[in-house]
């Protein structure tokens, strides 16, 4: 520790982290008291030597601290005195039965998981069933399921089990609610135990589990864009509505204004009246979503990590435009989903959604141009979610037509860049943006809305 750095930290430099409510800086004195006591609380709570933390935090761990004090006990019981040595083999005792006894009681247990759904929302609770069965005959205390839970560096699962008798097989039933989309358990789960002391945690992989995937949360979008931007096409139907193309849905009765070509002679000649077919109708809109997975393009961490914040933009669009009988294509990484009337194509896209990884993907298609999924002869309204990394990059590879469009989610104002200015349909201007500010959810419909409008 150096004097310098001491009496930075001791007039509360910038460097020192303070309660809330408290500046740091020397020019904000006056709002942090004076008092001698505070000092003293900003100096040992200040890291001094951050870089050697991983050579020293170990003996944080109760372990190592009672190893210590049995060592130090059975020395002073050598050379000082024999009765210290009473001291120095109870904590011996101590540590033996601290390490063998977790290890024995996870030897014994067999852990199945199973949730009672496949999918949820994130933030949603799933009841989660737990078969724990214990083969000794002494019962096993202090159970936790760890590491296929996690978020990041926390453990999130909550899923404990206070203890099981010996020889028996309990079920116990919990509840799991996700702190972020993804496949759980993110990794293979283990159960573990640090019964009776905590001195050292002993674990076992489950023998059986499912997995449950949740999907980003979403809010109703109830506009579509602009008919101008967005090509109805007959090749992309519905079969939830009647129309005139397309397979045939069904038959009813002949009203007046039907097309004699839709009748079903056939039927009609059994029922003595005429019958026409129904077909389906095409779809109001069709367009293109490219996601801007690039780990470049991103930052933060958790739920609130950009492309946390990206994917459920993304859901909302997708989820609103299916309810409104229009086709998607959405691009994930160099795979093209197309997500039409049945109810599987959004499910199969959602599961896409919450399969990415949380650093995103880096082997990704070019942005703004049709993947390589076979995509550049189809002319659709491409709309590109980006982040304002992203949306910096990719605005320079190319002038871009009135038929792309940027959604900016986490940016704020993006000014629109030189040579630009003059083009009313240029999309080097977002065509929404979402400030980091914004709760997306929130947010979306009212800034979508207004887009449409505007458009």
């Amino acid at each position: 520790m150096c004097a310098s750095s001491l009496v930075d930290v001791w007039r509360i430099g910038e460097s020192m982290s303070a309660p809330r409510g408290y500046s740091l800086g020397w020019s904000s004195w006056r709002t942090v008291p004076r008092s001698w006591l505070a000092r003293l609380h900003f100096v040992l709570h200040h890291d001094f030597c951050p870089g050697a933390n991983r050579w020293v935090y170990w003996m944080k761990h109760p372990f190592w601290l009672v190893l210590a004090a049995a060592v130090t006990a059975v020395l002073c019981g050598v050379f000082v005195s024999p009765v210290v040595l009473i001291l120095g083999a109870t904590l011996l005792g101590l540590l033996l039965v601290g390490v063998f006894w977790p290890l024995l009681a996870v030897g014994g247990l067999t852990v199945r998981l199973r949730f009672r759904q496949s999918r949820c929302r994130e933030g949603e609770p799933v009841e989660v069933e737990l078969e724990v069965t214990n083969r000794w005959p002494w019962p096993a205390w202090g159970l936790r399921l760890s590491q296929g839970f996690r978020w990041g560096d926390k453990d999130q699962s909550g899923l404990t089990v206070a203890g099981v008798s010996g020889w028996s097989t309990d079920t116990i039933d919990a509840v799991f609610t996700p702190p972020c989309r993804g496949i759980y358990p993110r990794h293979p789960p283990w159960v573990e135990t640090a019964f009776p002391f905590g001195l050292y945690s002993a674990r076992k992989p489950l023998a059986e589990w499912n997995t449950l995937v949740v999907w980003p949360a979403s809010t109703t979008l109830h506009t579509l864009p602009d008919a101008a931007e967005i090509e109805a096409r007959e090749d992309h139907t519905s079969d939830r509505r009647a129309g005139d193309v397309g397979d045939v849905l069904g038959t009813r009765w002949f009203r007046q204004g039907d097309s004699l070509r839709r009748v079903h002679w056939a039927q009609s000649a059994r029922q003595g009246r005429l019958i026409v077919c129904e077909r389906q109708q095409p779809v109001s809109c069709a367009m293109r979503l490219v996601l801007d997975l690039d780990p470049r393009s991103h930052g933060g961490e958790g739920s609130e990590a950009s492309l946390e914040r990206l994917l459920r933009t993304a859901a909302s669009i997708i989820e609103s435009m299916h309810a409104q009988h229009a086709v998607v294509e959405c691009v994930v990484g160099r795979t093209c989903h197309v997500v039409r009337s049945p109810a599987s194509d959004l499910k199969r896209c959602l599961d896409a959604l919450a399969a990415i990884p949380a650093e995103g993907l880096a082997d990704c298609a070019e942005h703004g141009g049709c993947c390589a999924a076979g995509l550049r002869h189809r002319a659709l309204s491409e709309y590109v979610l980006t982040t304002a990394k992203g949306f910096a990059a990719l605005r320079h590879r190319r002038h871009w037509s009135a038929n792309h469009h940027f959604i900016v989610v986490g940016a704020a104002a993006t000014p629109m860049p030189d040579g630009c200015r003059d083009h009313e349909h240029c999309g080097c201007r977002p065509w929404l943006e979402l400030s980091a500010a914004d709760d997306v959810l929130t947010a979306l419909p009212r800034r979508w809305e207004r887009a449409c409008r505007v458009a």
